[in-house]
């Protein structure tokens, strides 16, 4: 069975590490990894990679939630994500160019409390 290297980002336990998800059944695995019933895609890199988060994560907040902000992504993530390659000629998910140490430069893990924090002060809407 085929596989793609890909990248968690594990808010919970910040933790950034290589992980393999099979080509079959890649959104439930992608879900699971994530621990969403439905991801996005947020942040996309220079190289075609794209993090893909929890789509509901924002709806599903409780106060062990955690969250991550990414390189100069302009607000903070809830939950995991997961860094996946993406063909940029035809848009299938291919193995990530991006290292772990590249992803873990750009990653910083946050509480629930410090993002509330961060929006009373203004730093996002």
């Amino acid at each position: 069975m085929q596989t793609y290297k890909a990248i968690l980002i594990d808010a919970k336990t910040e933790t950034v590490s290589e992980v393999t998800v099979p080509s079959r059944g890649f959104v439930n695995a992608a879900n699971l990894l994530i621990g969403s019933d439905c991801y996005t895609c947020g942040p996309r890199l220079g190289n075609g990679d794209g993090v893909l988060v929890d789509d509901e994560g924002l709806l599903t907040l409780t106060p062990e939630t955690k969250f991550f902000l990414f390189g100069s992504y302009p607000q903070p993530l809830a939950g995991n994500g997961l860094v996946v390659g993406c063909n940029m000629s035809d848009g299938e998910t291919k193995d990530v160019e991006s290292t772990v140490a590249e992803i873990e430069s750009k990653v910083d893990f946050l509480t629930l409390a410090q993002v509330q924090r961060g929006i009373a002060r203004g730093l996002w809407s």
